[in-house]
């Protein structure tokens, strides 16, 4: 319910509404309830900001096994938001969400692998699990894989590929994958 009046399906939009019954639903229990309040509370939706309480919501829900709240906070904690940056640990909470199947946070294990952000840096594990978030749909993920291939780090150089990857990517409306796409293809007027 909090998320129909968060989103105004089948009731008038009303965030205040969303937050009490979000609220009402973590109070409860509910983990999804509390990853979801903590995404309100980080980008001012219905609350004013707070980072701060975000993270703790993120971290409750986490503990419980909520992979989505365990891949926000990894996030808070890549980019030092509402926590001291600390990346090892936000490696750490990717690779939990990654192991339970969270495409964006494979994703952005394969970025930490890429640029030796919490790990030691490593092309073909980065390739690897890139092509993993890829695989199930995830156009970041799509994108960043023809790049690899367009650059060939961690992949043998393959400028078709890239094409070929930046075009699903384009595709599926990844704003900046359409970029490097139109700027190799500029459409031409007939």
């Amino acid at each position: 319910l909090g998320f129909c009046y968060q989103s105004g399906q089948g009731v008038e939009k009303n965030a205040k509404e969303a937050i009490r019954l979000y609220k009402i639903a973590s109070d409860g229990g509910d983990l999804d309830a509390t990853w979801v309040l903590g995404c309100c509370y980080q980008s001012a939706q219905g609350v004013e900001k707070n980072v701060e309480e975000a993270v703790r919501l993120y971290r409750i829900a986490s503990d419980g096994g909520n992979l989505e709240a365990t891949y926000r906070l990894g996030c808070c904690y890549e980019n030092g938001q509402g926590v001291e940056k600390n990346v090892e640990e936000a490696v750490r909470l990717y690779q939990i969400a990654s192991d339970g199947g969270l495409l964006d946070a494979t994703f952005n294990l394969g970025f930490c692998y890429q640029s030796g952000q919490g790990v030691e840096k490593n092309a073909k594990e980065a390739v690897r699990l890139v092509r993993i978030a890829s695989d199930g749909g995830n156009l970041n993920a799509t994108w960043a894989l023809g790049l690899c291939y367009e650059k060939g780090e961690g992949v043998e150089k393959n400028l078709e590929e890239a094409v070929r990857l930046y075009r699903i990517a384009s595709d599926g409306r990844h704003l900046i994958g359409e970029k490097i796409f139109s700027n190799l293809f500029p459409k031409t007027n007939h």
